[in-house]
């Protein structure tokens, strides 16, 4: 649709000169400079297709865009598009009295306010000073829809940072409360059940107790997931440079997980390759929010058999010498197309299994983002079938003794 102020200045009772001297641009120069001056300024259009200015040749006119859209083109190709009013072209040609560097090409009809480069100097006496006041006085009138626009943006922008704000602090003010109000409940429930069952029962009533203090086992460790996942999101966790002991770190798995392994009849081994000096320096507390989730996960889906935790040496295609984390089971598998997305948060490979096993599918995430929070990325390997592997690299500088 035209534009009907444009139409009115292209083809009304408003001339250049009477538009150039409503404008107010000149203001500041004499009556005769500025009766010279004005011829040079026109209001021009251009059909679809044509082009405005030629890659090679010279440019003889800067142009501000009012209407319509052009391509800039370099060989040919176009590069980006111009479609604002006040968008600038052919100035830089014309200042650096070079060939134009790019093409300009009309995508439609376009209106434009063009000035005669080439005769501007002249048109004011040579006078740099006067060019650069024309010049940018040009810019600050063909810019001033973009500025305004700009700020709006940023307003906007400003308004939509505080509301994200507002919204991370209840975030963090509800899970905080959810923190308190649960987790004592929860355990008084699991407290008193326990008491419970060391009174007399039926087996009925004690398998019954079980299945209460199971089921707010399992509610607080989801609540611990949830209350995990946002202090990462508030950036709680940051790395730390300690010395820690390596096979410490195993050696804690191993006993934090033996009971749920042995209530499976699972084997839960821990190993450190010979050889690997045992003093490193790192965050020991990261290392094993990323272990205790995979660990956690590998005894949860084994249903027989075993879940193995070593620690290797290895070489990252730098030749910076690592250290190789692995957890391996005789677990249900992994199928090769749900290998890369079983890192996303609130993902199981198989949605029965959320019916099967208790969970949120939170624990890979927090293991992979903490991997991050150390530089390193979780794999898998998995038959899809019998069992999987999880490992992950990190360099683990050798320490000194530990005080």
């Amino acid at each position: 649709m035209q534009d009907p102020a444009i139409d009115f200045l292209l083809h009304g009772g408003l001339g250049t000169g009477e538009l150039i001297q409503s404008a107010r641009l000149f203001d500041n120069l004499a009556a005769d400079q500025l009766k010279r001056l004005l011829p040079l300024f026109e209001l021009v259009e251009y059909q679809a297709g044509e082009s405005i200015l030629v890659q090679g040749q010279p440019a003889e006119k800067i142009f501000f865009l009012l209407q319509g859209q052009v391509e800039v083109l370099n060989d040919q190709i176009p590069i980006f598009t111009l479609r604002r009013r006040g968008d600038i072209f052919g100035e830089s040609s014309m200042l650096a009295d070079q060939p134009c560097r790019v093409g300009v090409r009309a995508l439609d009809l376009v209106r434009m306010l063009s000035i005669k480069g080439l005769e501007l100097g002249s048109a004011l006496n040579n006078d740099e000073k006067k060019l650069h006041l024309i010049l940018n006085q040009l810019f600050t009138v063909a810019l001033s829809d973009k500025l305004a626009a700009s700020l709006d943006q940023a307003k906007e922008l400003e308004m939509a940072e505080r509301r994200l704000h507002k919204a991370d602090q209840a975030k963090t003010n509800l899970l905080t409360l959810l923190n308190h109000e649960l987790r004592t409940p929860l355990n008084g429930i699991i407290g008193m059940t326990q008491v419970l069952m060391m009174s007399e029962m039926t087996e009925e009533q004690k398998e019954n107790c079980e299945i209460i203090v199971k089921s707010s086992l399992s509610l607080t460790s989801i609540l611990n997931e949830i209350l995990t996942a946002s202090r990462l999101d508030r950036g709680d966790f940051v790395p730390r440079q300690i010395v820690f002991d390596l096979g410490g770190v195993v050696s804690k798995l191993v006993r934090l997980f033996s009971g749920a392994a042995s209530t499976k009849g699972l084997e839960l081994t821990g190993v450190v390759a010979e050889g690997l000096y045992p003093n490193r320096l790192g965050d020991p507390s990261l290392l094993e929010q990323v272990l205790v989730n995979l660990v956690a996960n590998a005894v949860k889906y084994t249903e027989r058999g075993k879940v193995h935790i070593e620690v290797s040496r290895s070489l990252n295609p730098q030749g910076v010498q690592m250290l190789r984390f692995e957890v391996a089971d005789t677990g249900i598998g992994i199928a090769p197309e749900d290998q890369e997305r079983i890192l996303d948060p609130f993902t199981q490979c198989d949605q029965g299994l959320t019916r099967k096993y208790d969970g949120l599918g939170l624990g890979l995430a927090l293991s992979s983002r903490f991997a991050a929070l150390l530089g390193s990325k979780i794999r898998v390997d998995s038959s899809g079938t019998n069992g999987s592997r999880f490992w992950f690299e990190v360099e683990l500088p050798q320490a000194g003794v530990l005080e």
